[in-house]
């Protein structure tokens, strides 16, 4: 998987420039696009993991591994954010037509980028740092001081990265709402993120006794939840700016309202929350593993088509444009960052042995 994922990162890659030379812009938008998303996918996977620890929590034990193999890939990912900064002209109308200068300005957007990515890849190197050689109670309450710290500076920075990467593509348009809105799905890609994976070396026999049906039917329930808090986030954002019709508020909802973009918009709707909310409301359908997988893949394309439906139209207003580079830009960043993710899950055993939480939770004493 590790040598078979670098290929394909590889040869989307070469692809990918092909992209680049037939639309400048266009591959940035998409470039930006899977950026974010496999950064959020990342440092949720770090807020699951500092939630575990701030939680105390025992059910998730047998898992963790899965989500800390993912959060150590941040600082990779933040090395992959480099190319954006040739494409900001590309990307931010403020660059080149100076908007609320004080805080918008090239020198200032890019030193705050780099303290998201340090304190970032601080907490995630810390965290992993301990947990892999967890062996007493003292590695417990450090994690749990790194974890209640962590929470707070992971609140702060992904609600103003949201902002900066995605918000200020419209400068006029804001929403004190949106870094919430970004969080719900980072959170929610990262379960379903970790979900696939554990039914995949299910598949192969790997955590077959330790992760057993509650554990995934535990999975699905923090699937549900964060599918009603995402559209309860997104609903309200709507409906707020819609309500208070504001000319520099609704113009960013009205090119998402027309044209192709509605029908996105619908697609975004149903995708996103009522199919998830429907299937996930039954606790039967929980234990229905592969309507998990399938639900899982879902929520991954969905997060991917919310992240497009919140960058493209600030390119093409009017349609849809759909271009290769959007899909082999992903590719290319997936590659490589799925055969580093392999690669460091074989790094340590598979489940943290030195815990001596880990018989309770394969037990479901919890």
């Amino acid at each position: 998987l590790v040598r078979k994922f670098f290929y394909l990162g590889l040869l989307s890659s070469i692809l990918s420039y092909l992209g680049y030379i037939n639309d400048v812009k266009h591959f940035y938008h998409s470039y930006l696009v899977s950026f974010v998303f496999w950064m959020t996918l990342s440092c949720g996977c770090m807020f699951f993991v500092m939630m575990h620890y701030a939680m105390n929590a025992t059910w998730s034990v047998v898992m963790r591994r899965i989500a800390e193999s993912a959060m150590s890939l941040i600082p990779y990912v933040c090395l992959s954010s480099i190319p954006l900064y040739f494409g900001m002209d590309h990307l931010y109308e403020w660059i080149n037509h100076p908007v609320k200068e004080s805080y918008l300005n090239k020198g200032f957007f890019i030193s705050r980028t780099v303290v998201y990515f340090i304190l970032w890849s601080y907490f995630a190197r810390a965290l992993y740092y301990h947990s892999v050689r967890y062996d007493s109670a003292q590695s417990l309450i450090t994690l749990r001081k790194l974890s209640g710290v962590g929470t707070f500076v992971f609140a702060l920075t992904m609600s103003f990265a949201a902002f900066d990467w995605l918000m200020t593509l419209d400068p006029h348009w804001y929403s004190t709402m949106f870094g919430v809105y970004i969080f719900a799905g980072s959170f929610l890609v990262a379960v379903s993120f970790i979900t696939i994976i554990l039914l995949y070396l299910r598949n192969y026999g790997i955590l077959y006794n330790e992760v057993n049906i509650e554990h995934y039917r535990d999975l699905g329930r923090i699937m549900f939840g964060f599918t009603v808090f995402w559209a309860y986030i997104a609903g309200f954002q709507y409906y707020l700016i819609w309500y208070g019709n504001l000319p520099e508020e609704i113009e960013w909802y009205l090119a998402r309202s027309h044209g192709t973009w509605m029908n996105l918009s619908y697609v975004l709707i149903f995708g996103h929350f009522v199919i998830p909310f429907v299937i996930l409301l039954f606790n039967k359908t929980k234990r229905v593993l592969s309507l998990m997988a399938i639900l899982s893949i879902l929520i991954l394309c969905m997060h991917w088509i919310d992240l497009y439906w919140n960058v493209l139209p600030n390119l093409h207003k009017e349609t849809i444009v759909f271009n290769w580079s959007d899909l082999t830009v992903f590719l290319a960043h997936g590659g490589f960052f799925l055969s580093l993710f392999w690669k460091k899950l074989t790094e340590f055993p598979m489940v943290p042995s030195g815990d001596p939480r880990l018989t309770s939770s394969i037990k479901g004493d919890y």
